[in-house]
């Protein structure tokens, strides 16, 4: 029951990792000039339009079904969603601009991670404590995966 109790933690902790990690692009993109992904409907924190169906649900099933069945292993659970519509034509300095979009997803991850690390620093326990590991996990695995 621990290890699908973990992996139901490490599924919860990917659905905001992911829709943040997108959410973060497109704000960047837009603060920045570029209205395509306001266009698309892809400035949002609803899941829904992000989705692909490989990236986003099959593959982390695969892991988390993995992971449910073998205990902690520590496979990489991560996700992925549809590309974020950039067009670098409405920025003012493409090239940087590009480069901060980039960044502002791997940042929403790596602030995420931070948290879940401040509460293990901070010594919560039971389950909580084993919801910020995987909250902790999960968004480390993002970082690394888009890095």
């Amino acid at each position: 029951m621990d290890d699908f109790k973990f992996a139901l933690y490490l599924g919860i902790s990917l659905v905001p990792a992911l829709v943040l990690h997108e959410y973060a692009h497109a704000f960047v993109a837009v603060r920045l000039g570029d209205p395509t992904a306001k266009r698309w409907g892809r400035l949002t924190l609803n899941p829904k339009p992000l989705i692909d169906p490989f990236g986003s649900l099959i593959l982390p099933a695969l892991a988390l079904i993995l992971v449910a069945a073998r205990g902690m292993l520590l496979l990489p659970v991560f996700a992925y969603a549809k590309p974020m519509p950039v067009d670098p034509t409405f920025f003012k300095n493409p090239r940087r601009d590009m480069n901060l979009v980039v960044l502002a997803g791997l940042l929403a991850n790596i602030l995420l991670a931070f948290i879940g690390g401040l509460l293990i620093r901070a010594g919560v326990a039971g389950e909580l404590g084993t919801f910020a590991f995987a909250w902790l996990i999960v968004n480390a695995f993002m970082f690394g995966f888009q890095l």
